[in-house]
């Protein structure tokens, strides 16, 4: 039965994934293009880039994450939904890894099945698996090698703490948010004594040949732009600060990325917060576990909001504070009732407010952009061909070619000829465009229909021609 339940608590997220992939409210959020074209060419060849390399997109996303979008792509089309795929891959693996987590901590279904929903249902989450994003696969190594180090603590077999190495050290294979984990499961692993050298054999086998390769920027690269801006201790505490504000207050959490303040539902942030008080209470095998989680909070939201060169709450790597507020959530909830009514009523409550916040709240924030209204008027006008500005064509090829739509063609703005379009579409961040609409009132008046969409000013106006 408790298989049954998760099924099913993985399946809703999932189906909802998929459906909204092709969605072009989902489809462009500004600076995607290079993760699709990225993936799209290791698809095509594999040979074209090195795995072991942190020089990736924009010059910091380890190449190895572009591999898993590849290989996605590989098995699925190099498209949109190949390219986005990887991403609802990661959020069930890592959805299983939670359920484990917390079965092997606590023995209960109860409050395996409680963590799995609070992680699943994290509308901080689902935004970042509507996009390309390939931020969430740091996810997967945290989780498995905290999951090893849980095996370990029960078990107390050398093979676990190796495994748990073995996890940590490919946590450097992606973005920056897991390597912190790599750095706690090490100093926990410390504590153990002669069997913390498995747990380092384990780490430096994936290690080395990043080594070999990246040298000191393994270590340095997240740092580099606080380097060269360094905080002062008031700069930090004031976004930091703003960051604990964020998991309560929806005005600070910065609009980009399907995010929607507050960053966590207020039901888990209290949860959260209760367990850390009875942590501190107790002494045991559990507390011990339950010290990595909160020291994963903590210790990961200060070294990201530090290492962070924008005065605001780093949202595009702060998603991994999740893990630690699902488990630790579920966990006080069960402890603090026993009925079954109450934590199903509690859970269902999150997951439908959660759903509430993403579907119903966040489409207010983020109106269609007109970049995504150029996608949305060619598949709703699968016969006719659109004519878009050059400027923007160039900028939005590769949603096109993502999207499969092959009706959309530039179109030269200084040729004032017939068009050869029954769409036109005036260009979106072109300074000409006032001009160019001015041009298209005066040369086309009396003439045979067509439909001029002004994208900008979301509005339709039809001419003759």
């Amino acid at each position: 039965m408790k298989y049954l339940v998760l099924f099913f608590i993985i399946a809703i997220p999932t189906a909802l994934l998929i459906r909204d992939i092709d969605n072009p409210m989902y489809s462009f959020i500004g600076d995607e293009y290079q993760f699709y074209v990225d993936a799209k060419k290791v698809a095509h060849d594999v040979t074209i880039a090195n795995i072991f390399s942190l020089s990736g997109v924009y010059g910091y996303h380890p190449v190895a994450d572009t591999f898993l979008q590849a290989g996605v792509m590989k098995i699925i089309g190099t498209n949109l939904v190949g390219w986005k795929f990887s991403n609802i891959l990661v959020m069930t693996v890592s959805t299983i890894f939670i359920y484990l987590i917390a079965q092997t901590l606590w023995q209960t279904s109860t409050t395996s099945i409680v963590a799995s929903v609070f992680f699943a249902f994290s509308h901080y989450l689902f935004a970042f698996a509507h996009i390309g994003y390939n931020n969430l696969h740091a996810l997967v190594p945290a989780l498995a090698g905290y999951y090893f180090y849980c095996l370990f603590l029960t078990k107390k077999q050398t093979f676990f703490l190796i495994a748990t190495g073995l996890c940590a050290g490919f946590c450097f294979y992606t973005f920056y948010s897991a390597r912190i984990i790599t750095g706690l499961l090490l100093l926990f692993a410390m504590s153990h004594g002669r069997k913390f050298f498995g747990f380092l054999i384990g780490m430096f086998l994936p290690l080395l040949p990043l080594l070999a390769i990246n040298k000191n920027k393994l270590f340095l690269d997240m740092f580099d732009p606080t380097i060269t801006k360094i905080q002062t201790p008031v700069v930090f505490m004031q976004n930091y600060i703003q960051f604990l504000r964020g998991l309560i207050d929806k005005t600070v959490v910065p609009t980009h990325h399907f995010v929607v303040g507050p960053l966590v539902s207020p039901i888990l942030l209290l949860l959260f917060f209760l367990a850390v008080v009875i942590t501190l209470r107790k002494k045991s095998l559990v507390s011990h576990a339950h010290t990595l989680f909160i020291l994963w909070f903590f210790t990961t939201s200060t070294i990201i909001v530090w290492s962070f060169f924008q005065s605001s709450i780093p949202i595009t790597r702060l998603h991994i504070i999740v893990v630690p507020m699902a488990l630790l959530g579920a966990y006080a909830l069960t402890k603090i009732t026993r009925s079954y009514i109450i934590i199903c009523l509690v859970s269902a409550l999150y997951a439908i407010s959660e759903l509430y916040i993403f579907y119903a709240i966040m489409p207010t924030r983020y109106p269609l952009t007109p970049s995504t209204l150029v996608l949305q008027i060619a598949k709703e006008h699968p016969t006719e061909l659109v004519c878009i500005g050059p400027n923007q064509y160039k900028d939005l090829w590769f949603l096109f070619e993502a999207n499969q739509v092959s009706t959309i063609r530039p179109w030269p703005i200084g040729d004032l000829s017939s068009p050869p379009c029954d769409i036109v579409i005036a260009p979106i961040w072109d300074t000409d465009q006032a001009l160019f609409t001015q041009q298209f009132s005066t040369s086309y008046e009396g003439k045979s229909q067509f439909t001029f969409f002004d994208a900008a000013k979301r509005t339709h106006i039809t001419y003759y021609r």
